[in-house]
């Protein structure tokens, strides 16, 4: 039973919220149902992700006197040139599940690899010898 349909939307940098006020006939095992105490109507709100949000690789450089030079690359290109130890983060985000693979030549790099999930990539470590 539909005798009223209200939609209002609201857009967030990170998430689309849609609520849908409805007049009655919503079933109660239904998520994100709730009552709304002011006008007696149910109210349904229906989150989606937005999967243009985008994420940032970095982590740590150690040992940077060592080499002298050194530029790192993410998926064999994005080149950041590194001026000394410390903290780094490449120049271009990536979308959520798009994969990432950072290299530096010469030198050691773990957690190098995975999949952009729901945040930034803040632990990769380069240690040159």
């Amino acid at each position: 039973m539909k005798s009223s349909l209200k939609i209002t939307t609201t857009l967030l940098p990170v998430l689309l919220f849609f609520s849908i006020m409805v007049s009655g006939g919503c079933d109660e095992d239904r998520a994100w149902e709730t009552a709304d105490s002011s006008t007696g109507q149910t109210v349904l709100t229906l989150v989606i992700v937005d999967m243009l949000r985008t994420f940032t690789v970095g982590g740590t450089v150690s040992g940077f006197a060592n080499v002298g030079a050194l530029t790192l690359q993410n998926n064999g290109a994005d080149d950041l040139v590194i001026s000394g130890d410390g903290n780094f983060q490449f120049p271009t985000p990536l979308h959520r599940n798009e994969n990432y693979n950072v290299t530096g030549a010469g030198c050691t790099v773990t957690n190098e690899t995975g999949i952009i999930v729901n945040s930034n990539i803040t632990n990769v470590t380069v240690v040159c010898p």
